[in-house]
């Protein structure tokens, strides 16, 4: 059951919808027919957006929860750790698959920020 679904990313490759729920606080998994859900990870920290990247095989969501943060997880939810730190509300997480970087907005801070998937590079747009 959803509490309070926030993000939603499809993947288009294995054929699965990832969502976050910050109602419960949870990381999510279902085919596209909404068959073999399954929740990935738990105590996520107000989540609000979601995108996957097959290519490399993760999941990458935002967190408005303390301390709040860009994280990432593979795709079966192992390896879950911090990928952007210092934001303030991201939102609005978008990949641009060609160029390898991840852009977001922040909703407190006002501005629009991306990264290159491997962590590097930094900048606001």
């Amino acid at each position: 059951n959803l509490a309070d679904p926030k993000g939603i990313a499809v993947d288009w490759v294995a054929h699965n919808i990832y969502w976050v729920d910050s109602g419960s606080e949870t990381l999510m998994v279902s085919t596209f027919t909404g068959q073999q859900m399954r929740t990935l990870l738990e105590g996520i920290k107000q989540p609000h957006d979601i995108v996957v990247d097959p290519k490399s095989g993760t999941v990458i969501w935002s967190e408005w929860g303390t301390p709040q943060a860009i994280k990432t997880c593979g795709m079966d939810g192992s390896n879950p750790k911090d990928f952007v730190s210092e934001v303030f509300w991201p939102t609005g997480l978008a990949i641009d698959y060609p160029a390898r970087r991840l852009y977001w907005a922040d909703a407190k801070s006002h501005t629009i920020e991306s990264i290159k998937l491997n962590g590097l590079d930094r900048e606001v747009v």
